[in-house]
């Protein structure tokens, strides 16, 4: 069996928005082993791709108080599974794009902002630059995530753990 042997879908009346993704991402982060979190929020439901850590995924997701009603529970698949890597993975390189765009935005400004600042004697000018490159540090950092769930996909998909 691979680590994603079950698939359980939860039905969540409260989740409306991305901050009731973000609440239930960071509820599930740290259980081992691992998930993966599908969401349909204009259906209001999560499917959860997890091994045998049933009860922990349900207790976290009860204790969100969103209203969390688990209607099914059933094995994954393979082809479900990898249909679901595949669309994570470019969900990540979609996000990575995004982060690589703003931090070449970012590194221009601080560039030209440092420039025109200093030839202007402006510590104004020279004090944004660096509130800049603060922002495409951030951006440089935030990018890293990305980095690691591509690398993490490409692995489980060539090297399935146990998988007949």
């Amino acid at each position: 069996m691979t680590e994603y042997s079950y698939v359980s879908e939860y039905k969540v009346p409260k989740m409306d928005c991305p901050s009731e993704e973000g609440m239930i991402r960071m509820a599930l982060d740290g259980i081992e082993p691992g998930v993966i979190l599908e969401f349909d929020t204009p259906n209001r439901k999560v499917r959860i791709f997890h091994g045998d850590n049933a009860t922990t995924i349900e207790s976290r997701m009860q204790s969100l108080d969103l209203g969390a009603t688990l209607e099914k529970t059933e094995p994954v698949l393979d082809e479900e599974l990898t249909n679901v890597l595949d669309a994570e993975e470019t969900s990540s390189q979609q996000e990575a794009g995004i982060l690589k765009w703003l931090l070449a935005i970012n590194a221009i400004l601080f560039v030209t902002e440092l420039f025109v600042g200093w030839w202007a004697e402006s510590t104004g000018l020279i004090a944004d630059s660096l509130d800049m490159f603060a922002d495409a540090a951030v951006y440089g950092v935030s990018s890293m995530p990305l980095g690691i769930a591509l690398i993490r996909n490409c692995v489980l998909r060539t090297f399935p753990v146990g998988c007949s």
